[in-house]
């Protein structure tokens, strides 16, 4: 390239709108005051091979419908040791992702797939990012990692990310941080690109990184919008508290979770322990059952009874998997009271339904946040009370271990509310 004399340079502003920059030729889709081409830059461009020495694109390139090809394109049209330099906003930030005229995503790993340059370029040579993949160990450049041949080789010269205000102060490696973690850290992604068609020492690429920074400085629209990003300051002490409460509510609603699932995971254990147990065991101990389900329950029981009245127990089939069951109690003493341990999932949502007389005398909506008792109304009656119970969403599904006495001593049924139910 032409070190001494810039302005013998053939330099090319794709998408320059109609505020070109001095010394480019402008190429815009829309014939506006300044530009010199109008033309489709989703095809062909209408330069010859090997003709150009700057290519400048502001804000457009996101515009097409492809990069792969305007980078085929630019490629093409470019002199070996040509400068690419790229202005894109950053992919992850609000207005970019809902903006329907961006089509192309632009990051700090975007041009990793058009090199297979092991060098980390800079800033992040100096920082400590995750650019490895197990695969292919700790390289920058992916530009064969599907296994197919690199068309097109452009080395990084720079990438410069502009982050918005509030986190100008912080230092690089927490910025990286946030970065990856969060979204509206960085408005917008500078790269410098050096073509190349043959190989290049550290020489030239030295030479060339400080061409690419010269040219940057000339670039008086991205000179105004990097120094009103920078300008603007903001107390850091309230964005580290404003950061620090929101890792805390993120832990917080992880460690919730972890805690409903455990407690949801020992009941499912509970329940595979004693349908272990009944298939080994012909004749079991309906004590035992009791002690796997709940240990003082059942020391509620023997407290309060004879151990002789535990032979009235008796354990139904369990229902598997159910979306409905139907059980009746009577207080005559056959049947006189029922206890039911569901088991069911996370956040299932189900209807518990008392009926006497062919009439809904209690009807309440449940929902499982977390494992404990629920308490539902019985009335005092000499006729069948029936419980109904039903999975509201019909994909959702409870299995119950149901517990019966055959006398009126051991579960209590008042006017009230029956326990364990």
């Amino acid at each position: 390239m032409y070190k001494d004399d810039m302005k013998q340079l053939v330099k090319v502003e794709l998408g320059c709108g109609p505020n070109k920059h001095n010394g480019y030729i402008g190429v815009d889709r829309d014939d506006l005051p300044g530009v010199d081409i109008v033309t489709d830059m989703n095809k062909r461009l209408p330069f010859d091979d090997n003709s150009v020495d700057v290519i400048l694109a502001i804000h457009s390139l996101e515009h097409l419908e492809d990069l792969h090809h305007i980078m085929s394109e630019i490629y093409r049209i470019c002199k070996h040791k040509a400068i690419v330099n790229i202005i894109a906003p950053y992919e992850n930030q609000s207005s970019n992702i809902a903006n329907l005229y961006h089509k192309i995503p632009f990051n700090e790993h975007t041009f990793r797939f058009f090199t297979k340059d092991k060098i980390i370029p800079p800033p992040f040579d100096k920082m400590k990012i995750y650019y490895e993949i197990p695969s292919l160990g700790n390289l920058w450049g992916l530009s064969e990692s599907d296994y197919s041949s690199q068309i097109m080789d452009f080395r990084v010269l720079n990438q410069e990310l502009i982050f918005y205000p509030e986190y100008n102060d912080f230092d690089d490696e927490v910025k990286m941080m946030l970065l990856q973690n969060f979204r509206n850290i960085c408005s917008m992604i500078q790269y410098s690109l050096l073509v190349c068609k043959s190989e290049v020492n550290d020489e030239e690429l030295n030479t060339s990184k400080k061409q690419a920074d010269k040219l940057m400085k000339e670039i008086s629209q991205y000179q105004i919008l990097k120094q009103s990003w920078q300008t603007v300051k903001y107390d850091r002490n309230n964005i580290i508290k404003y950061l620090l409460n929101k890792i805390d509510e993120v832990e917080k609603k992880y460690n919730k979770v972890i805690e409903e699932y455990d407690e949801l995971f020992e009941a499912h254990k509970i329940k595979l322990s004693i349908d272990q147990y009944i298939k080994n065991n012909k004749k079991y101990n309906i004590l035992e059952i009791i002690k796997m389900i709940d240990e003082e329950y059942l020391d509620d029981i023997l407290l309060n009874n004879d151990k002789k009245i535990i032979k009235n127990l008796v354990l139904q089939d369990n229902a598997m998997g159910s979306p409905y069951s139907e059980w009746f109690i009577d207080n005559k003493g056959e049947n006189s009271s029922i206890a039911l341990f569901m088991i069911v999932p996370y956040k299932t949502e189900f209807m518990v339904e008392v009926v006497t007389d062919d009439a809904i005398v209690n009807q309440k909506k449940y929902s499982i946040n977390k494992s404990g008792v629920l308490w539902v109304d019985i009335p005092h009656t000499e006729s069948k009370i029936y419980i109904r119970i039903a999975c509201i969403n019909k994909y959702d599904t409870f299995s119950t271990l149901v517990l019966r006495n055959n006398s009126n001593k051991i579960f209590y049924i008042g006017d009230n509310c029956k326990k364990y139910m």
